[in-house]
C-alpha cells in the first residue's frame, strides 16, 4: 500500500441508512456514514447510546435492521473489541504474526508486542489477564495493517506512556483509515480530523478533534431548542385557532389542519443528559495524610523508597506510573491494607477516606442495581441534602427498568457508574480514587470532575486519563518502578514539561561525560555550592505554597456566581493565575536543575 494510494479523498466505507433496534429501544436510526481512505475518525457518546454496536456493523461483525453498507472493493476491516476473543492454546506472538499480511511490511510483531507490554510471547493467552489479552489483540490490528481499523476503547488499562506510543504510531505510521471509539480527549484532540457523535439513534459529524466536537455541539442543541420552541409556539397558536373554528373546514382550512398535525407528530430534540455529582463532606484536622522515609515492597522488589510526602488541603494528587509500577499497592499502604516494608504512614484523626478500587470488588453481583446502591432505602442524604433513591440513580444513568439490573449483567460503564453511586453516598474529608476514568462515558467523566473541582478536602488519583489529570490534579506523584517518586506540581501538561526537560537535561550531562570521561570538572560541576543547597531546601516549600494560592485562584475562577455578581474580580484573577503559573514554571525549572546537579 503506497503512500498515494491513502492521500486520495476516495471512500473505503460508506454506510446509507442503518437502523438498528433492541427491543423497543432504538440505537441507530437511518444513520448515513462515510469514511474516507486514511481519514482518522472519532467516536463518542454517551455509554449505551450505540457506540460499540455501529462499530460491529461497520466491521461485519452484527448485522443492522435495515441500510446498506459499502467496503471498497478488497478492503480489509480489522475491529479491536473492548472484551476481544482470543482462541486459547494460541502465544501472543504466534496470533500477531499471523496477522502480517505483507512479509515486506515495516511492522514488526516482537516490537509491537514490546511496546504495549507484552513480554511472555510464548505464554497461552488463555491464561492471561483481561488487560493483557486486549493489548495483544491490538497488538494484531496495529499489525494487520487494514484498510479500516475500528479500534473501541483501545486506551482502557493502559498506562500513559503506553498510549502516548500508541498516538504516535497511529499519528505517524498507521496508514489505512481509523474509526477510534473513545472517551479520551487527549487522544481525540491529538490524532483525529473529524468527530463523530451518537446521540438519540442519530449520528452528528464535527469537522475536528474534541474541542471543535464541544462547540458544535453547543450550537446545534442550542439550534434544536431554538427550533423546538418556535415548534411548541406554533402547535399553541394552531390549537387555539382549531378551538375557535367551525366544524365544516375548507381547502385551506384543511391545509392548516395538516400542517398542524405534522408538527405535532415530530419528536422534539432528545435533551442532553446533565449529571452533577456530590459527596458528603467531613472536615479536615491538621494532620490529612503524610508519609515519612516511606518504602513499598512487594517480595523482593522495592517499589518505592524513601517516600516523604504531606497532602494539604485542596490537594489533588494524580498518581502515574507505568503498569506494575506500583500505583495500586501505594494507595494499599496508605489505606492501612499493606504493611510498609520501610518508614510509616500518618493519618490525622479527623481524615475519614472513601476508596474506589480499580476492579470494583466492593459490588456484590447477585443483587439488583436499587439494592446494592440504596440497600432498599426509599430515600438517601448526602450530605445535607435528601434525594428519593429513584431520583439519585437517575443522576447516575440509571432510569426506569435499568434500576432493577443485577450488578452481575452490567456494561464495564455501569458498573464504574454504579461504583460511584455508592462512594457518594458515604461520608468523606479524602477521595482515593484508582483508575476511576476507565469505562466513563465523557458526560460521566465532566460529572467526576466538576465533583473534585468543588471537593474542599483532599484526593488522590490513581489515573491514565491524561486529560482527567489535566484538569483536576494541583500535583503529580510519578512513580518510576524501581523505588524513585518525583512530585511535580500542576496537572499532567507540568509533568510532561518536567520529563522533557529532565531527559534533556539527561541526554546533556550524558553527552557531556561521553566527551570528557572521568573529568574532575565535570564532576565538580555537577555539585552544588552551598548557596545553592540553602536555595535548593528553600525551594519545594515554595512551590507547594505557590501551588496552593494558584489552586485557591483556580478555584475562585470556577464558581459561576464570578461571572454573574462579581464580574469586577475576574479579570484580576486570571492575571493573578497567568502570574503564578509562571513564577511556578520558573521555580520547578531551578528546582530541577539542582535537583540533577545534587545527584
Amino acid at each position: 500500500m503506497d503512500g498515494a494510494f491513502y492521500g486520495e479523498a476516495m471512500p473505503v466505507l460508506d454506510a446509507k441508512g442503518l437502523s438498528k433496534s433492541l427491543g423497543t429501544r432504538v440505537l441507530l436510526d437511518k444513520v448515513d456514514l462515510t469514511i474516507l481512505r486514511g481519514e482518522k475518525v472519532g467516536l463518542v457518546g454517551d455509554n449505551g447510546a450505540g457506540k460499540s454496536t455501529l462499530g460491529k456493523i461497520l466491521a461485519g461483525i452484527e448485522q443492522a435492521d435495515t441500510g446498506d453498507l459499502h467496503l471498497r472493493r478488497e478492503a480489509r476491516v480489522r475491529y479491536l473489541e473492548q472484551d476481544p476473543p482470543l482462541p486459547a492454546g494460541k502465544s501472543p506472538l504466534e496470533l500477531v504474526s499471523a496477522e502480517l499480511h505483507d512479509w515486506n511490511s515495516p511492522e514488526d510483531p516482537v516490537r509491537i508486542l514490546s511496546h504495549l507490554g507484552i513480554t511472555a510471547l510464548d505464554q497461552d493467552v488463555a491464561t492471561m489477564s483481561g488487560g493483557e489479552r486486549r493489548r495483544v489483540a491490538l497488538a494484531a490490528v496495529l499489525v494487520a495493517e487494514p484498510d479500516l481499523a475500528i479500534l473501541d476503547e483501545p486506551t482502557n488499562h493502559l498506562d500513559a506512556e503506553t498510549i502516548e506510543w500508541l498516538e504516535g504510531h497511529l499519528l505517524h505510521h498507521f496508514r489505512g483509515a481509523l474509526l477510534v471509539i473513545t472517551h479520551d480527549r487527549w487522544l481525540l484532540d491529538r490524532i483525529v480530523g473529524r468527530t463523530l457523535e451518537i446521540s438519540g439513534g442519530r449520528l452528528f459529524s464535527y469537522e475536528g478533534a474534541w474541542e471543535a466536537f464541544l462547540l458544535g455541539r453547543d450550537q446545534r442543541l442550542a439550534a434544536e431548542q431554538k427550533a423546538e420552541a418556535n415548534r411548541q409556539n406554533f402547535l399553541r397558536t394552531e390549537v387555539e385557532w382549531l378551538r375557535r373554528q367551525p366544524k365544516a373546514r375548507t381547502g385551506k382550512q384543511k391545509a392548516r389542519i395538516d400542517r398542524a398535525e405534522a408538527a405535532l407528530s415530530v419528536d422534539g430534540p432528545t435533551e442532553a443528559r446533565a449529571l452533577e455529582f456530590r459527596v458528603s463532606e467531613e472536615r479536615l484536622g491538621g494532620t490529612i495524610l503524610e508519609t515519612r522515609q516511606l518504602t513499598v515492597s512487594i517480595g523482593e522488589r522495592t517499589l518505592v523508597r524513601d517516600l516523604t510526602f504531606q497532602m494539604t488541603k485542596g490537594s489533588r494528587v494524580g498518581i502515574m506510573g507505568r503498569s506494575g509500577a506500583g500505583k495500586t499497592t501505594l494507595l494499599r499502604t496508605l489505606l492501612g491494607e499493606h504493611p510498609p516494608a520501610a518508614g510509616e504512614v500518618l493519618r490525622g484523626k479527623r481524615t475519614q477516606i472513601a476508596y474506589l478500587d480499580q476492579m470494583r470488588s466492593e459490588l456484590d453481583e447477585t443483587l439488583t442495581v436499587y439494592d446494592a446502591v440504596t440497600s432498599g432505602r426509599p430515600s438517601v442524604n448526602v450530605g445535607e441534602s435528601e434525594y428519593t433513591s429513584y431520583s439519585y440513580l437517575e443522576r447516575f444513568g440509571f432510569r426506569g427498568e435499568a434500576v432493577r439490573q443485577k450488578v452481575g449483567g452490567l456494561s464495564g460503564g455501569e458498573r464504574a457508574r454504579l461504583s460511584l453511586a455508592r462512594l457518594l453516598l458515604t461520608t468523606a474529608n479524602v477521595l482515593v480514587l484508582d483508575e476511576p476514568t476507565n469505562d466513563l462515558d465523557v458526560m460521566t467523566l465532566g460529572a467526576l470532575e466538576g465533583l473534585l473541582l468543588e471537593f474542599s478536602g483532599a484526593a488522590l488519583l490513581v489515573s491514565h486519563d491524561r486529560y482527567f489529570l489535566d484538569r483536576v490534579a494541583t500535583s503529580v506523584l510519578a512513580l518510576d518502578g524501581a523505588g524513585g517518586a518525583t512530585h511535580v506540581q500542576g496537572g499532567y501538561s507540568s509533568y510532561e514539561k518536567w520529563r522533557a526537560l529532565a531527559r534533556k537535561n539527561r541526554d546533556s550531562s550524558a553527552g557531556e561525560a561521553a566527551k570528557k570521561p572521568g573529568s574532575a570538572a565535570a564532576a565538580k560541576a555537577k555539585k552544588l555550592t552551598y548557596a545553592e543547597r540553602l536555595e535548593y531546601d528553600k525551594l519545594m516549600p515554595r512551590i507547594e505554597a505557590l501551588g496552593l494560592q494558584l489552586q485557591q485562584v483556580e478555584t475562585a475562577l470556577s464558581d459561576p456566581t464570578l461571572y454573574t455578581e462579581r464580574r469586577t474580580e475576574a479579570a484580576g484573577l486570571d492575571a493573578r493565575r497567568s502570574a503564578c503559573k509562571s513564577e511556578l514554571e520558573a521555580l520547578e525549572t531551578r528546582w530541577l536543575e539542582l535537583e540533577e546537579r545534587k545527584g
